[in-house]
């Protein structure tokens, strides 16, 4: 390895993105930016952005920008997000500047060489590569593009026959492993994440509880401590506001249905996914499956995910010990296996393509 040089495995998440260092440090932080809204709020602000979990401590009026919120890649469709080409660039923007200050959070020692492997979520486009590439190409020496999946089954260990179901806030990544590396066409990428869960359990809530006002922010909170209620005989009560005082009230139902919405869409995509394999193919696959993302660390979630999987085949589900460092991780361990002589070459050249290709090879 080389000794003057600090590798990086970087995973620019829809609402967290995580970062790990060869030296040792790794850090996360939310993938939020926010500029000033006007001069008064810039003059108090004292700066011209703040980032990450800085912008809970503000108090001045802000535009925020989560640039990597469904994905970097929704951002360049102009016509589905219905986006200006200047809401584009500024999200261009924030991703180069929250880019930036989380590679500096591993405080690399002064004159070293960065390479870094950033992670990618499934059908990334070359538009949305390039994307990322400029965000991050000021910040490094070299940069590898590898999908989320292969880093994060990497970093486990398991990158033959494996099924990698990413459970991410804003999307969610299906992605077989047979060969050591991931086939583009056998991936699917499901557009709602799990912050569908607490959309619906808003929604649920206001069919039982019309006076009953649940913020995003409140489903949120239930759901990431109640979990999934995979038992029968679970149960959960919240206290919460209406229009005259604040009641407890039983929401187990409207939990029970805002969890298990998601469920048939993912058992239909893996369904699709190993369908693409030979019987023998298939099995090994459902035998391994790893569980990563936001949606995996749910509690009674994989349980309520291994047994709708039971028509389609007998599966064991293991959860990944480190979601939110699971992909980084594993691009680090993998930025430092490479040869060097591959990293010189991917400096030289300076260009998307390459990178690409040559972390394929390598992995």
């Amino acid at each position: 390895m080389n000794q003057v040089a600090t590798f990086i495995g970087l995973d620019l998440g829809s609402f967290k993105s995580a970062v790990a260092a060869s030296n040792g440090r790794r850090t996360a932080v939310p993938s939020v930016l926010g500029w000033p809204s006007n001069e008064e709020a810039r003059e108090k602000l004292g700066r011209d952005f703040v980032c990450g979990g800085e912008l809970t401590k503000q108090a001045v009026p802000l535009d925020v920008i989560w640039p990597f919120r469904r994905g970097l890649q929704k951002v360049l469709d102009l016509s589905e997000m219905n986006f200006t080409p200047e809401a584009v660039e500024k999200h261009r923007d924030a991703a180069r500047l929250i880019a930036r200050h989380i590679i500096s959070l591993t405080t690399p020692n002064p004159g070293s060489t960065i390479y870094g492997i950033v992670t990618t979520p499934g059908h990334t486009s070359l538009a949305c590569k390039q994307a990322l590439y400029d965000a991050v190409r000021d910040h490094v020496d070299a940069v590898m593009f590898v999908p989320e999946a292969f880093c994060i089954a990497f970093g486990a260990g398991q990158t033959d026959d494996c099924l990698v179901i990413d459970l991410g806030a804003g999307k969610i990544d299906i992605c077989p492993l047979t060969d050591g590396y991931p086939a583009e066409h056998c991936q699917i990428t499901l557009t709602h994440g799990c912050e569908h869960i607490e959309s619906e359990l808003v929604t649920q809530m206001k069919l039982a509880f019309p006076d009953v006002d649940l913020p995003q922010n409140a489903a949120r909170q239930i759901k990431e401590s109640v979990g999934c209620l995979p038992k029968p005989a679970d149960t959960a009560r919240a206290r919460l506001n209406s229009a005259t005082s604040s009641q407890e009230v039983d929401v187990t139902e409207p939990l029970r249905i805002a969890c298990r919405k998601l469920i048939p869409t993912i058992v239909g995509a893996v369904r699709e996914v190993i369908g693409k394999f030979e019987p023998t193919a298939q099995r090994r696959l459902l035998s391994n499956v790893l569980l990563t993302g936001a949606g995996s660390q749910l509690k009674g979630f994989p349980e309520l995910l291994t047994a709708a999987l039971v028509p389609v085949g007998e599966s064991h589900i293991t959860v990944v010990s480190d979601p939110v460092f699971g992909a980084a991780t594993g691009a680090l361990k993998l930025s430092m296996a490479m040869p060097l002589q591959y990293w010189e070459q991917v400096r030289v050249q300076q260009t998307l393509h390459a990178p690409v290709e040559t972390a394929r090879r390598a992995a």
